[in-house]
């Protein structure tokens, strides 16, 4: 075989991949384009033209009837993977499940490594009830394209539901070259992340010498640190957060006896490295939390004689890098040791990678986003009481803290529209954005710290995103991680949405979750989003359920009747005295929400300065004077084919606000609302 002739096998696989990836998403136009660029390519090649035709009609008539396509693609070419995947797929629309399965089996015995096939003889298992099958297509699917977020969430998904007869090591590799690649949303892989700590790591042990009270003398002689250098949970350490109470309760008790060894000078000295980088990558994980943990009044003198040390100077290189470690695990190092920084930096510990990001996060992040602050641009003064008590906090605790991107898709926004509401019709189509490569207006009003924005930067290339927002703190963490990833379609802009008028700009698509809400008068917000919606233009908006937030009016209310201010301090104290009380019938509502665990997310949740809780008819009586549609709400599909009273009208609010009635919880993120001004 020539190169010429590998490369160009190599090419057409990529391209049947990525039109596989654009049919399977919807993404019509996309597909079209490249259906159509492919078959002037594939002149003359049988194989490839039948195949393509057959994915052609499978974005109009629809699978069924493409399968003579793939038929003819095989009877040219019987080693076509995709086309023995795509016949696998048409005889599943038309319920031949044994030929089906056997097609899928073709595709795999001639490429081992096909992850859309192993996934979606997975999926065929999952519906037949096969569940051993199941997850072993799976963790092939997520071994095949490791960077694949949907691959992991669906194993997420099911694997935690079988008996573990026997080793998880091959899963728990999976995972570690996932967490160092950094490529995925750990955030919808939780299951399995406490799957694997549980079956694969030393977490079981170092939490049974935890409740034995036997950490610190374990620490002291080594065993316990011996444990704690376990690649998989240093890797999850630094690289996500726990949203579980048993978690938590281990991390605060391993600091806490870190720091008792490091102020007596009892890390056995030839375990000093392992230390280090066992300190420093839980003082990275206490930075993703914003150091929320809570700490004992002795821990806090301790800390204080170990500033003390570190501060005089008579500290060697070892016991000065876990001091810098252990106090980075309390608070954020570029306030906790602002003279020790450069000594920090130059420790010889800083070959070590999880001392070396410590020092990255905690001293040069800080640096560098007081020095991006002044380069973002401002809309006016922001002179609504509300909106200034609104941006004190968020300049306090800039809100979410984020990492990781992951890998958003590249679509279209119509595609983006038709996928979230799949009832629409004919007639209510989008006309935003025929291909990705077409220009679009948009506008992210209220944006924090810019996650939404730059992955809207990435889904949507070609666009223009303005991302406005009360905090300046907000913004710079925003555009510190727009140039880290390099997205260079997104504006940053300082100021209140409801000044956005005053732009005079009109703008495509507008996104504003979780913001009106937060408002004096979310009406009022609302009717300025809209003044800035071109004709034809589609809104995304996300407000808060009344039915679904009364565990969150009951906490607060317990907040404001026991006086826990909204300080750092006060949170931390009302998160430990109700972990504590497991018979606090608010204990369990509150440490189910993903928010409890962080303090921004906390003080968000339960601490925050104005929120207001809608109804159905509230937001209906707000869209009525605005001239704007309400188009739907996003839903689980799943829960509403499978309950009652049918939502056979998901334009009608009247008929959500009946579904809610009967099922007070649905609602329980926010409601997600789409709103068109039509053309």
């Amino acid at each position: 075989m020539t190169e010429e002739k590998v490369t160009g096998t190599d090419a057409e696989r990529r391209m049947f991949r990525e039109i596989t990836r654009l049919v399977e998403n919807g993404d019509r136009l996309h597909a079209e384009r490249e259906i159509a660029a492919g078959l002037a390519s594939a002149a003359g090649r049988a194989s490839a033209t039948a195949l393509l035709d057959g994915l052609r009609t499978c974005l109009g008539p629809g699978l069924a009837a493409a399968e003579s396509d793939f038929r003819r693609a095989l009877a040219s070419d019987a080693r076509n993977t995709y086309a023995h995947y795509w016949l696998g797929k048409a005889l599943t629309a038309r319920d031949a499940v044994p030929e089906a399965a056997g097609s899928i089996q073709d595709a795999l015995r001639i490429d081992p490594r096909m992850a859309e096939a192993w996934f979606f003889f997975g999926s065929m298992a999952i519906r037949g009830l096969n569940y051993d099958v199941a997850i072993h297509s799976l963790i092939e699917a997520v071994r095949s394209d490791i960077d694949n977020g949907h691959y992991w969430q669906r194993l997420n998904q099911w694997l935690p539901r079988v008996k573990i007869d026997g080793s998880l090591n091959s899963e728990r590799s999976m995972l570690i070259e996932a967490l160092r690649r950094e490529k995925i949303e750990f955030l919808g892989i939780d299951k399995l992340l406490y799957l694997l700590l549980e079956h694969t790591s030393s977490v079981p042990e170092l939490m049974r010498l935890s409740r034995a009270g036997a950490l610190p003398a374990e620490i002291a002689s080594g065993r316990a640190l011996r444990l704690l250098d376990d690649e998989l949970l240093l890797l999850v350490l630094q690289k996500t957060v726990l949203y579980h109470v048993a978690y938590e309760q281990l991390i605060t008790e391993l600091r806490r006896a870190l720091l008792a060894a490091i102020h007596a000078r009892a890390i056995p000295p030839g375990l000093h490295e392992t230390a280090v980088r066992s300190t420093a990558a839980l003082a990275i994980y206490a930075l993703h939390t914003e150091f929320v943990l809570h700490a004992t009044a002795a821990e806090n003198d301790q800390l204080a004689s170990c500033l003390q040390r570190l501060g005089n100077g008579a500290a060697d290189a070892a016991d000065a890098a876990l001091l810098t470690a252990i106090a980075g695990c309390y608070g954020l190092l570029a306030e906790v040791l602002p003279d020790a920084g450069a000594a920090a930096l130059a420790s010889p510990f800083n070959r070590l990678g999880e001392f070396r990001d410590m020092c990255r996060f905690q001293l040069e992040e800080p640096r560098a986003l007081r020095a991006i602050e002044p380069q973002i641009g401002a809309l006016g003064r922001i002179s609504d009481t509300i909106s200034r008590a609104v941006r004190q906090q968020y300049e306090e605790n800039p809100y979410p803290r984020w990492r990781f991107l992951g890998e958003p898709r590249t679509e279209t926004l119509d595609n983006r529209i038709r996928r979230c509401l799949p009832h629409l019709a004919p007639d209510q189509q989008p006309a935003l954005q025929a291909l990705p490569d077409q220009a679009v207006e948009v506008l992210i009003a209220g944006c924090g710290t810019g996650r939404q924005a730059l992955w809207c930067g990435r889904e949507y290339p070609a666009a223009r995103i303005l991302a406005i927002d009360l905090s300046r703190a907000s913004l710079a963490y925003g555009l510190l991680k727009a140039r880290e990833f390099a997205i260079a379609n997104v504006e940053f802009l300082h100021g209140d949405l409801l000044d956005l008028p005053e732009l005079g700009r009109q703008f495509d698509f507008i996104e504003s979750i979780g913001v009106l809400h937060h408002m004096a008068d979310p009406a009022r917000g609302l009717a300025a989003l809209a003044r800035c919606l071109r004709a034809g233009g589609w809104m995304k908006v996300a407000l808060y359920s009344e039915s679904a937030r009364a565990a969150v009016r009951a906490a607060r209310r317990r907040i404001t009747e026991d006086g826990h201010p909204s300080t750092a301090d006060g949170i931390r104290n009302f998160r430990h005295l109700l972990m504590s009380d497991t018979d606090d019938p608010l204990h369990e509502a509150c440490i189910r929400w993903r928010d409890f665990f962080t303090l921004s997310e906390c003080r968000d949740l339960l601490f925050h300065v104005q929120e207001h809780q809608f109804t159905t008819e509230r937001i209906a009586a707000m869209i009525a004077p605005l001239g704007l549609q309400f188009m739907g709400l996003e839903a689980d599909p799943e829960f509403l084919a499978n309950n009652e009273p049918r939502v056979s009208d998901p334009t009608s609010l009247a008929q959500w606000g009946k579904f809610e009635k009967a099922h007070p919880d649905f609602f329980g993120s926010m409601y997600v609302m789409w709103l068109r001004r039509p053309a």
